[in-house]
């Protein structure tokens, strides 16, 4: 038996599933140690994710190395994740956007560190079968690589949570699906393989799914519930850039720039924190989000033209994402007041009044930053339920040939 492992490897952090069906997150900063001994930096906290000084020893050298493989020399390694990384030094290594995810030797220590907390905190089978969400662009060849890289068994060790703690597993099979077909995936069906009501009317029809992440933002276009090959696509814009701009919005009238953490924030909140008080941005996040959109909408035009669709036959665009959500906060009340709508909405004021009025723009709703994790495993558990199917069919073939050498013996 087998156990499954989704991840969907971020810039910032990496969300990732099990068995279990809860859905985690692991923070994708690091710091690398030289050797192989325990650092010295003491934790806070007692969760693991507080505790992430990581020993990864993999026990299977690769037997047809490429220059590539010499150069990421992924294992053995000692690194320090999240809290850890951040207290031994403030400058840690994060995912380069400029690069395949394949060529990342963080993307695989990252892959790794989630199976191992997974065996951790929920007790999985020795084996497991890893499934990956990967840029539409990438996942043929990440397919390869990945698969190439990680497969193996590994010995992994937490010397700092719960006074040592080591587990042992083997990767027997990775897989990697597009992100933007795994946010649609999760759109429209339930974790059990259902149909969402609220989904049903738009199987009929043709459906782009624009799924927005920190960094990128992916496309993909789904007729009457089948995904069209060849339609999957990647554009270095997203989230980040709406940030970006109103951080220079924010230095020009406060005069100050924000650090990197705290402009997220704000851009999530659609307000600035300043000192005790709180100042309303929210119309600064509007105009970020509204040049975004027509980043985006100048990106989809282009997209279509080289998938030979027009933009007018698409009935439905499903916007996802983290880079898609709306601006909101928590006040004192515990009430959730909104201070900017999604994204959905000025990609929507985009399209309708230059390209497409009849095309319905929906956003995906709660937890759209975690729609290529559901889907993503919404497609491991079908990929295992199958795969018991086909071992149960070997099983029962095999049985019954042994039942008949057995009479034709007799």
């Amino acid at each position: 038996m087998s156990s499954l492992v989704s991840i969907d490897l971020g810039a910032s952090s990496s969300r990732y599933c099990s068995d279990s069906g809860i859905i985690s997150v692991v923070p994708n900063n690091m710091v690398f140690l030289p050797t192989m001994e325990t650092s010295r930096i003491q934790s806070d906290a007692a969760d693991i994710e507080s505790n992430l000084e990581v020993q990864i020893v993999k026990h299977e050298a690769n037997p047809n190395e490429t220059p590539l493989d010499q150069q990421l020399q992924c294992f053995p390694v000692n690194v320090l994740v999240g809290i850890m990384a951040e207290k031994h030094r403030n400058v840690n290594i994060r995912p380069d956007l400029n690069l395949h995810k394949h060529e990342q030797m963080i993307n695989y220590i990252s892959a790794v560190l989630a199976v191992a907390i997974s065996k951790v905190k929920y007790g999985l089978d020795e084996n497991i079968d890893l499934y990956l969400a990967m840029p539409p662009i990438e996942v043929e060849k990440a397919s390869v690589e990945f698969k190439r890289r990680l497969l193996g068994t590994y010995t992994v060790t937490f010397p700092k949570f719960n006074g040592g703690t080591t587990v042992e597993f083997t990767i027997s099979d990775v897989q990697c699906s597009a992100e933007s077909l795994m946010a649609c995936t999760s759109f429209f069906f339930n974790g059990n393989g259902s149909i969402k009501d609220n989904a049903k009317k738009y199987m009929q029809g043709t459906v782009l799914s624009l799924d927005i992440g920190a960094s990128t933002t992916d496309l993909a276009i789904i007729r009457r519930g089948q995904f069209l090959d060849k339609t999957g696509k990647t554009y270095k814009v997203g989230g980040n850039v709406a940030r970006d701009n109103l951080g220079d919005m924010i230095t020009e009238q406060y005069a100050f720039d924000l650090p990197i953490a705290d402009l997220e924030r704000t851009m999530s909140e659609g307000r600035l924190q300043l000192g005790n008080n709180y100042a309303d941005v929210s119309e600064l996040v509007n105009a970020a989000k509204l040049d975004l959109a027509k980043r985006l909408i100048q990106h989809m035009q282009t997209y279509f033209k080289q998938v030979n669709i027009p933009i007018q036959t698409i009935n439905t665009i499903v916007v996802s994402g983290g880079g898609s959500m709306q601006s909101q906060y928590i006040d004192d009340n515990g009430e959730i007041v909104k201070t900017s709508e999604p994204m959905s909405y000025f990609v929507t004021q985009q399209l309708t009044e230059d390209y497409s009025k009849g095309t319905e723009v929906v956003p995906y709703g709660e937890e759209a930053r975690f729609a290529n994790i559901k889907g993503l495993f919404i497609k491991a558990k079908f990929d295992n339920a199958k795969k018991a199917q086909e071992r149960a069919l070997a099983q029962q073939a095999m049985q019954l040939q042994g039942n008949a050498v057995t009479t034709d013996g007799q």
